[in-house]
């Protein structure tokens, strides 16, 4: 009898083979295991015997829009109906209008989500039942639109969340509102710049490379923190003093600006990575400069990059909380401002771990569109 026999397929003949390869892998997996299942143990009896999450529903409101009051509250609701729309048009299109338990199970997430949302921002029911409609509808709706109406839809529906939010609440907006709309028109932004400074790195005009390839080495050079400052301190001081721009639109630009050089890099090396030969069989078809960059090189070159550039937008709303610098109570921020009321000071662990929660769903989220953007572009490339 051979007791080395390879084992059958299965869950539990895959999970033998990657996790007891030999009797010392076997050991260490079973000591992670052991420190695994004794750190959920801990954190969920804290969680649920002695941790007081009253703090997260008392805050929940400012936690998730900042300052806005109830005459302002409407903003916020609006803007999160169209994001909502956004998000499901994204989903249906990213399936193919297909999969009904995506649909589902996105629609569970979402729900409980803006369920927390009407917690917070002490609504009736019959709004957080529209908030739900408005992700159904955009779902139903992606089958009428292409890729290109998509793009167009987030470019606009960004610019309609801007001017419903910003320019009627100062700096009242903040907490997750705030951060997710920073970071949505800081991707949408940079975009185009970082495609055009690729570009200009790229050209045969040497003042055109030299400019761009400057700007991207000195941007790269900096740290966030010091353009964020330079976009609140300098900008004011630049311009007329009968001028003055909002401290959202001056950090939102600062994070355009700086991770437009980053996006440039990405899409160089898409750029780089397609063969010469392409250029010329394009060339000999007819094609102009521009015709050859729009419809072969650069669809090729961004699909390449694709998850880095999704990587880039994680690193932007990880970064967001920067913006305490120019005065915004972003998310993180708001959580701080909670603390320092001596009511909630000794709930320090419960607001961290919410905290935590949140951005580790997003960035999850973020993670896997990455992954399947990536599967579809490979598919279409195969």
């Amino acid at each position: 009898m051979n007791v080395h026999a390879a084992p059958r397929d299965g869950l539990s003949a895959r999970l033998a083979q990657r996790l007891f390869p030999t009797w010392l892998d076997g050991a260490l997996s079973l000591c992670t295991l052991a420190i695994v299942i004794w750190l959920a143990w801990s954190f969920g009896r804290w969680a649920f015997t002695q941790a007081d999450w009253r703090v997260i529903g008392e805050s929940l409101r400012f936690l998730m829009a900042g300052g806005l009051d109830r005459a302002q509250i409407w903003r916020a609701w609006a803007a999160s109906y169209l994001f909502l729309a956004l998000v499901g048009l994204s989903l249906a299109r990213l399936f193919d209008g297909r999969g009904w338990h995506w649909a589902l199970g996105a629609a569970l997430v979402l729900l409980s989500a803006e369920s927390m949302l009407r917690l917070a921002l002490d609504t009736p029911l019959a709004l957080p039942l529209l908030l739900f409609a408005a992700l159904l509808l955009g779902w139903a709706g992606a089958r009428l639109v292409t890729a290109r109406w998509l793009v167009l839809a987030w470019v606009a529906g960004t610019i309609v969340m801007w001017q419903i939010l910003i320019p009627g609440t100062g700096r009242a907006v903040g907490g997750l509102l705030l951060g997710t709309l920073v970071t949505v028109v800081a991707a949408l932004g940079s975009f185009p710049l970082g495609v055009l400074l690729a570009l200009g790195r790229t050209s045969r005009l040497p003042g055109v490379r030299m400019v761009c390839s400057g700007y991207i080495e000195l941007v790269r050079s900096l740290p966030l923190i010091s353009i964020l400052f330079w976009a609140w301190m300098v900008v004011p001081l630049v311009l007329p003093a009968d001028i003055r721009i909002n401290d959202v639109v001056r950090g939102t630009a600062g994070f355009v600006l700086f991770y437009a050089a980053y996006v440039a890099e990405y899409v160089r090396g898409g750029l780089q990575g397609i063969p010469a030969g392409q250029w010329g069989a394009s060339w000999s078809l007819g094609m102009t400069t521009a015709q050859t960059l729009r419809h072969v090189i650069l669809p090729q070159a961004i699909r390449t990059v694709l998850p880095g550039l999704v990587g880039n937008v994680l690193d932007i709303f990880n970064n967001v909380p920067l913006l305490f610098i120019i005065g915004l109570t972003e998310f993180v921020r708001a959580g701080q401002v909670v603390l320092s009321n001596p009511q909630h000071s000794d709930q320090l662990y419960e607001v961290y771990v919410f905290m935590f929660a949140v951005y580790l769903l997003i960035a999850m989220v973020l993670s896997w569109s990455a992954r399947v953007v990536e599967q579809k572009g490979r598919a279409a490339s195969a």
